[in-house]
């Protein structure tokens, strides 16, 4: 073989590897680019979906919150319902009261003693009994209440603790999604630099063997 043969022969060798090394590490900067861009993506939807869930649990919170001032609320109506009632019965007790002196006193008892004060006495006690137990409702409703509500704040305090960890979570993963991508890009162009270097060595150690070759025919 003459020596402009081998010359465009190895010349030829040399674009077309040349093409072959280009086109691996364009491939490689393409792929890359779609790995980078696709963790990115992931991570974003990471980030809109634990956001989503925070947000949701912080209204859960706001929704515990209001349910927790409707018990407080609803304690002091039940108070005062049950002053109302306690009140009110007061007032029948001593109406009843008056009635009975006023009628044992039409019939000419003593109302001061005896069987007439008996009688009196026995409707004021009995007055009073039901004005402790109406009060003890009462208080027994603004326990339940003060129950309810305590829950209630405890359930919103749980549910605030649970957002901020969904948003840290979310951080994380979107961080961890971002150098996952960032990590298979940059080992797709090295990938692809090696493949290209590869192409390369090989053009050039057949050229160099084509060359050998053509100088111990010259040497012959």
């Amino acid at each position: 073989m003459s020596f402009a043969a081998v010359a465009a022969s190895t010349a030829l060798q040399f674009a077309g590897a040349s093409a072959s090394a280009s086109a691996a590490r364009k491939q490689a900067g393409v792929q890359a680019a779609y790995q980078k861009a696709q963790g990115e993506r992931q991570a974003r939807m990471a980030e809109r979906q634990y956001e989503g869930e925070a947000q949701a649990a912080e209204t859960r919170a706001m929704v515990a919150d209001r349910n927790a001032a409707l018990q407080g609320i609803r304690q002091g109506q039940v108070r005062r319902a049950g002053i109302r009632e306690k009140v009110g019965l007061g007032t029948q007790v001593a109406g009843l009261v008056g009635q009975q002196l006023a009628a044992l006193a039409a019939n000419g008892m003593d109302v001061a003693e005896g069987s007439a004060a008996d009688i009196t006495e026995g409707t004021i006690r009995q007055g009073k009994k039901g004005q402790v137990a109406i009060m003890a409702n009462a208080e027994q409703g603004i326990f339940d209440l003060e129950v309810a509500k305590r829950a209630l704040d405890y359930s919103a305090v749980l549910e605030r603790t649970s957002a901020r960890n969904l948003r840290e979570t979310g951080r994380l993963t979107a961080l961890n999604l971002r150098q996952l991508g960032s990590n298979q890009a940059s080992l797709t162009r090295y990938s692809g630099k090696a493949q290209a270097t590869n192409i390369m060595t090989q053009a050039t150690l057949n050229v160099a063997s084509k060359w050998a070759s053509y100088g111990i025919e010259q040497y012959k």
